[in-house]
């Protein structure tokens, strides 16, 4: 078993939003100096949040083919907040954000998804875990819409 099916199987999931670039599948290899999946991830991480000046993180999902995917992203909500789609296309995407497929090796362009359960990696400047159930990793606006009626987006 991978360390990434063991984290999977041991941790569970959050439902969440989330805006980012896929990540190639060898993308956190070179930052992979041993086994830890963790430090790899945070090595990463530290790229991306030096060249945007904001949290980032890593989101890990299985699609309905079984496929896993990872995202590096801008925004995760794990609040369990439905979203419309409308909702999740105005929120807005920092420009230094774009920058990140120059220093990340990424696949294709911004997407802005939902998943049932999904994992998720994000770590402050003291290392330690952003993530905890009903977290906003990244930011809205002031004025984003908070009403809870919304339908959500299952864009996966």
């Amino acid at each position: 078993m991978s360390l990434t099916s063991t984290l999977k199987s041991k941790m569970g999931g959050f439902p969440v939003v989330f805006i980012g670039y896929e990540l190639e599948d060898d993308a956190l290899d070179i930052y992979q100096s041993s086994s830890s999946l963790r430090e790899a991830a945070k090595a990463l991480l530290r790229v991306v949040e030096s060249e945007t000046s904001r949290p980032a993180s890593i989101v890990r999902y299985d699609d309905a083919k079984g496929q896993t995917h990872k995202y590096v992203c801008c925004f995760a909500d794990l609040s369990g907040r439905t979203y419309s789609t409308k909702e999740i296309d105005s929120i807005p995407v920092p420009t230094e954000f774009f920058r990140v497929p120059k220093r990340v090796k990424t696949r294709g362009r911004l997407e802005r998804k939902f998943s049932s359960s999904a994992m998720v990696n994000s770590y402050g400047a003291d290392g330690k875990t952003r993530v905890d159930a009903g977290a906003l990793i990244g930011e809205l606006p002031a004025s984003f819409s908070e009403d809870p009626t919304s339908p959500a987006s299952p864009e996966s």
